[in-house]
């Protein structure tokens, strides 16, 4: 398994290109976000492309994801019961929707119980999971399939602690043993003599 990535450093050392969206991209270029000798780790890509790259599980390329996007990798990932990609802390965006009403409005309370009582009730979390469930059945979601067998070599080094579990118990029996052969054999040559 290789080294998850944590840093831009990691990002270089592993050869891996991170595809931003066309508007990222731009705002990257004119505000330099990141350091100038990480800027050619970094991919242009339009929407369209990142939606294809990621809704086809491909690896090939990191992704500077929205976190409506993430939430879609996340489920799939549960789903699949396979990890694809690596989640930085450095690589993700929180992007929220709002819905602007007029100062003082009468349904500004109606609109913040609804998304209470939505999240609270799981609602929520039922929607992203009905939207990546259909979205599998639909073929918009394709989930590859891992080609390593299930069944690995075991090693010394993977049973280590189950041999030093028989091992011990072992000992314990050999020692109980001699000590009851001790303590009994005095008692049967009694019992024979009389």
């Amino acid at each position: 398994m290789s080294k998850q990535i944590s840093t831009y450093d990691d990002i270089v050392g592993s050869g891996i290109k991170i595809m931003l969206r066309d508007i990222f991209y731009d705002e990257h270029e004119k505000f330099s976000y990141v350091p100038w000798q990480y800027s050619r780790i970094f991919v242009r890509g339009e929407v369209v492309d990142i939606e294809k790259y990621v809704l086809k599980m491909n690896t090939s390329l990191g992704y500077y994801l929205s976190e409506d996007f993430i939430d879609v990798i996340y489920w799939t990932e549960k789903v699949s019961s396979y990890k694809y990609f690596y989640f930085t802390n450095m690589c993700s965006q929180k992007i929220f929707l709002i819905i602007p009403l007029e100062k003082d409005s009468p349904l500004r309370n109606t609109f913040d119980d609804l998304i209470f009582r939505s999240w609270s009730a799981g609602l929520i979390e039922k929607w992203k999971s009905d939207f990546v469930y259909e979205s599998i059945e639909a073929g918009l979601l394709q989930i590859g399939f891992n080609s390593e067998s299930a069944l690995l070599r075991l090693t010394w080094e993977d049973l280590r602690y189950g041999w030093y579990a028989y091992l011990f118990g072992i000992s314990i029996s050999i020692v109980i043993f001699v000590l009851e052969y001790l303590m009994i054999l005095p008692r049967i040559k009694y019992f024979l003599k009389k």
